[in-house]
C-alpha cells in the first residue's frame, strides 16, 4: 500500500497463486489507494490483497476499504503483512466496509481463501465463518478488561535507576561517522539465519553450528537445506559481483531525559517517547526509553549584565508591514534575522514551503483585517514554525555554492556585520553559515531594521564579489526577521544561533559570536549540564530492489525474491555489525568479546530500538533520527511520507548504553498520554 516499500511477503504470495493457476497482478510497492481500485476496476479483479510491513500501513488500509465502501465495490478483500492481525482488520477494517474482508496468516493460506472466495460452493460458507470470527474478536476487544493507569501513576513507577552510583560511559567521539562502502564478506558472519527462513514460511531456529534448521517439520527442515545452499550460492555471487552496495551511518550525541523525552542540547533535536500505562505488579515499573537516559543537572546562571532588551508590552503597538514576507517593527526592540546567498535554496524547496505558507499568510491577513489578534498571534507563530523547520533546515543541507565556506568571504561578511555595532545597532549574537546568515540584533532608536540590512548586504556583496572576481546577486534580496517578544523567545532564538554551527559538525567556529554578557532584567535560564549520551544510527543495502525488479522483468520470481530477502538479512546484520562497533566506541565492550552466537542472542550491554517497533511505536520519530544523522545526504536512504525507509533492506534505531536499558513493549495508551504527547510533538 502506498507509503509502504516492504514487498517479499507479497512476492511470496503472488508466487504460490500463480502456481496454483490464479492471475496474478502486481502493482508493486508504495501504491495508492486510487491506482488500486482504478486497476482493479479496469481488470475486473476477483480479489484485491493488501500488504504491509510498517504501521502507517494499517490506517491506509482502513481508508481503502472506506473508499471501496464509498464506490459501492463488493470485491473481496485479502488482508496481510507482518504488522497486520485478525483482530485488527476485524475492528479496525472490516466496519468500513460491507463487502469480504479476510486475514490472511501466510501466503499457504491464501491458495485456499482465494478458491472458496471464487467458489460458487465455498464462498457463503466462507464469508459466514469469516463474519461470525470477526464479530467475536470485536467482542472480545471491547471486554478487554488489562487495568491502566494514568499517565501520572505511571511516570511515578517509572524506572528507579540508581544514577548516583553509576557514571555514564563517554564515547571517544561526538558527532557522526560514514560508513560508505562496508565489506559484504564482513557482514556475513553476523547474519542472523533464522528470519531467512521464515520469510518462506519455514518455521524453526537455524542452527549455525550444525547448519541445519531445528523444526519439527522434517520437510520444512530438508526443504531449509536446499534454500541455504541456494542462498549461499547468490550470497557468492553477490560478494564477487559486487551487485550489492552497503552504507552506513551513525554517531553519538550529549543528551539528557526530560521527563518523557530526551533532549540533545548541542543539536536542537529532541527524541519524545512514550510511556506503558498498563498497571503493573509490585516492583515491576512501567518504563519508556527516556528511563535509561540521565537527566540533566542544574547549574546556576552565571551573572549577567551589559546588553540590555525590552519586550513589547502591548501587541496593538507593534507595527506590520509585509512584502513577500511578515515583518514587525517596535522602538527599541530586539529582532532575530536570517538572510541567504541568492543560490542557497532550490526551487522545489522554495515552491515546496510557498504551497504550505500560502494557507497560513491567507489566515494572517484576515487577521489583521479583522484586528483578531489572537488568531493573528497563532498565524505568525505558525508561519515562523514553518520557516525554521522548512527553510532553516534546507539551508543547513548547504545547497548551492556556499559561498562563506571560504574563509576570507566569511570574514568579509563577519566584518559588514560588526562594523556599526553599538553605533547604529547592538548585537547580541551572530552566526556566518556556508550559506546563511544569523542575526540578534537591537537597531538604535535612530536607525530602522530594513536600512542596516541593506547596509550590510550591499557592502558585504560588494567585497565578496570582487574576492570571487563574479558579478550579479549575491545576497536573496528578501531576509527573514522575527521581533523577539519575551524572554523564552530571546532565549530560545539565542540558543538556536549557539548551536547552529555544532549542528552540521562545526565545533570551536570562529565566525560565531555570543555577548559575552547578555542581561534581560530578569533571571538567566539555569544552564544544563549534561553528563549522558545516546547514539543513533542508518544503515542500508543497496541495489537488491533494482536487481530484482529485473528479475521480475525475466519472470524469475523465485529470483527476486530470494535477493530481497538476503538484501535484508545484511542489512540485519550490518545494524548488528554497527552496533558492537558503537559499544565499543563508547568503551564498555571489548573488541571481539561476544561471538557471533552471543551477538544474536543479544547477551550484551545496551539497547538499539527502532522507532516504529514495540518500544517507540511512532515512526515519525525517524524524521528526528534522519534530521540529526543527515541520513539521507550521507547513505542515499531516503524516508517515504509513511516513514518507511528506501531501500527496502535498511534498518535504523537508537543507541542505549545503560546495563539497565531493555526493550519493552508500548500497549493501552490512554488519552490523557495521547493529549500529552501530541503537546510534547506539537501536533494539533
Amino acid at each position: 500500500v502506498k507509503g509502504d516499500v516492504h514487498d517479499i511477503g507479497k512476492n511470496i504470495v503472488g508466487v504460490v497463486l500463480a502456481c496454483n493457476g490464479f492471475e496474478v497482478i502486481d502493482l508493486g510497492v508504495m501504491v495508492p489507494c486510487e491506482k488500486i481500485l482504478d486497476v482493479a476496476a479496469e481488470k475486473r479483479a476477483d480479489v484485491i490483497g493488501l500488504s504491509g510491513l510498517i504501521t502507517p500501513s494499517l490506517d491506509e488500509m482502513v481508508n481503502i476499504a472506506k473508499e471501496m465502501e464509498r464506490r459501492e465495490l463488493k470485491t473481496p478483500i485479502l488482508i496481510g503483512g507482518a504488522t497486520t492481525s485478525p483482530a485488527h482488520t476485524a475492528v479496525k477494517i472490516a466496519p468500513h466496509y460491507s463487502g469480504p474482508i479476510i486475514h490472511v496468516l501466510d501466503a499457504s493460506r491464501s491458495v485456499p481463501v482465494t478458491t472458496s472466495l471464487l467458489s460458487e460452493d465455498g464462498r457463503d460458507d466462507l464469508i459466514a465463518q469469516n463474519d461470525a470470527k470477526h464479530a467475536k474478536l470485536r467482542d472480545t476487544f471491547n471486554k478487554k478488561d488489562k487495568e491502566t493507569i494514568s499517565l501520572e501513576q505511571a511516570r511515578n513507577n517509572a524506572a528507579k535507576i540508581n544514577w548516583d552510583d553509576y557514571t555514564p560511559p563517554t564515547p571517544e567521539f561526538t558527532g557522526t561517522r560514514v560508513i560508505e562502502n562496508q565489506s559484504l564478506r564482513e557482514l556475513v558472519d553476523y547474519i542472523d539465519w533464522t528470519p531467512f527462513f521464515h520469510a518462506w514460511e519455514l518455521r524453526g531456529v537455524w542452527d549455525r553450528e550444525t547448519k541445519t534448521l531445528k523444526s519439527k517439520n522434517t520437510a520444512a527442515a530438508e526443504v531449509a537445506q536446499k534454500l541455504y545452499s541456494d542462498a549461499q550460492e547468490l550470497l557468492e555471487e553477490i560478494i564477487e559481483s559486487k551487485r550489492f552496495k552497503a552504507k552506513g551511518i551513525y554517531g553519538f550525541f550529549p543528551a539528557y531525559a526530560d521527563g518523557d523525552d530526551i533532549i540533545l542540547p548541542e543539536h536542537n533535536a529532541t527524541f519524545h517517547t512514550l510511556r506503558q500505562q498498563t498497571a503493573k505488579s509490585s516492583g515491576k515499573p512501567n518504563y519508556a526509553l527516556s528511563d535509561f537516559v540521565r537527566d540533566g543537572d542544574l547549574r546556576s546562571p552565571s551573572p549577567a549584565n551589559k546588553f540590555k532588551t525590552s519586550y513589547p508590552d502591548d501587541e496593538t503597538k507593534i507595527q506590520k508591514t509585509r512584502s513577500r514576507l511578515p515583518h514587525w517593527t517596535q522602538s527599541g526592540a530586539t529582532y532575530a534575522v536570517t538572510f541567504r546567498l541568492s543560490d542557497s535554496l532550490p526551487r522545489t524547496i522554495i515552491q515546496s514551503y510557498r504551497q504550505e505558507k500560502k494557507h497560513l499568510t491567507q489566515l494572517l491577513n484576515q487577521a489583521i483585517a479583522d484586528d483578531n489578534q489572537a488568531l493573528e498571534k497563532d498565524a505568525t507563530k505558525q508561519l515562523e514554525k514553518l520557516y525554521r523547520e522548512k527553510i532553516e533546515s534546507a539551508l543547513d543541507h548547504e545547497h548551492g555554492a556556499c559561498h562563506m565556506k571560504n574563509p576570507d568571504i566569511a570574514q568579509i561578511v563577519a566584518d559588514a556585520i560588526t562594523h556599526f555595532d553599538g553605533e547604529r545597532y547592538s548585537l547580541a549574537a551572530w552566526c556566518v553559515m556556508s550559506n546563511h546568515v544569523h542575526l540578534l540584533i537591537q537597531p538604535k532608536p535612530e536607525y530602522t531594521l530594513p536600512d542596516i540590512l541593506k547596509s550590510i548586504k550591499n557592502y558585504s556583496a560588494l567585497q565578496a564579489n570582487k574576492q570571487l572576481g563574479v558579478t550579479g546577486s549575491f545576497w536573496q534580496k528578501e531576509s527573514y526577521d522575527h521581533l523577539i517578544r519575551d524572554e523564552d523567545d530571546f532565549w530560545n532564538q539565542l540558543e538556536y544561533i549557539q548551536h547552529n554551527p555544532t549542528k552540521v559538525g562545526l565545533h570551536d567556529y570562529p565566525f560565531l559570536y555570543i555577548h559575552e554578557d547578555i542581561d534581560d532584567g530578569m533571571t538567566r535560564r539555569p544552564e544544563v549540564a549534561v553528563t549522558d549520551h545516546i547514539g543513533g544510527f542508518v544503515v542500508g543495502i543497496h541495489g537488491a530492489d533494482e536487481w530484482a525488479a529485473e528479475l521480475r522483468e525475466k519472470h524469475e520470481v523465485d529470483s527476486a525474491i530470494m535477493v530481497q530477502a538476503i538484501a535484508d538479512r545484511l542489512a540485519e546484520a550490518f545494524a548488528e555489525l554497527l552496533h558492537h562497533r558503537a559499544r565499543v566506541a563508547w568503551g564498555y565492550e571489548r573488541p571481539n568479546e561476544f561471538n557471533h552466537n552471543e551477538l544474536i542472542k543479544e547477551i550484551y550491554q545496551g539497547i538499539r530500538p527502532a522507532p516504529g517497533y514495540p518500544a517507540q511505536p511512532d515512526h515519525t520519530e525517524k524524521k528526528t533520527l534522519f534530521k540529526l544523522l543527515k541520513a539521507s545526504e550521507q547513505t542515499d536512504i531516503h524516508l517515504t511520507e509513511s516513514c518507511a525507509m528506501h531501500p527496502g533492506a535498511a534498518v535504523s534505531g537508537l543507541l542505549f548504553s545503560h546495563p539497565e536499558s531493555k526493550y519493552f513493549a508500548i500497549s493501552e495508551l490512554q488519552k490523557d498520554q495521547v493529549k500529552d504527547y501530541a503537546k510534547r510533538k506539537g501536533w494539533t
